[in-house]
């Protein structure tokens, strides 16, 4: 998957999940500026990375899409990073 189809993705998922970037980037243990090099698709996540970012905004690993549209997992649990999200 190219660059900018994962910057898409990323970006469509963290903002259909209610994360800021910076709240995001706290939960994975990124800095906002490599999350916001990830979403204007400037880098490409390292494997490592990829696989966090996936697992907090629920989609599916590897990375898939639809008509366009991310594919999430069938079962994911944001309320796990609701702590984190409010920064708390």
């Amino acid at each position: 998957m190219q660059k900018d189809e994962i910057a898409t993705i990323l970006k469509k998922a963290r903002k259909k999940s209610g994360y800021t970037r910076m709240q995001l980037s706290r939960i994975v243990g990124l800095s906002d500026c490599v999350v916001s090099k990830y979403e204007l698709g400037y880098m490409k996540p390292k494997e490592e990375n990829l696989r966090k970012l996936c697992n907090v905004l629920g989609l599916r690993y590897p990375l898939a899409c639809k008509d366009g549209e991310p594919e999430y997992e069938a079962v994911s649990c944001p309320h796990l990073y609701q702590r984190a999200k409010s920064g708390t």
